[in-house]
């Protein structure tokens, strides 16, 4: 795996995945709620 070799973030790349990332994120947190969490002790 080769290292990006500037370390500021990719804002354009962030900015495009936040909502598909959220939603996942979201999505789980509802699942959770409904079914809980085994991994969650």
């Amino acid at each position: 795996m080769e290292l990006r070799k500037e370390i500021e973030p990719r804002l354009d790349i962030a900015e495009k995945l936040y909502p598909e990332v959220l939603k996942l994120i979201l999505d789980y947190t509802d699942y959770c709620d409904e079914h809980g969490d085994e991994e969650l002790v």
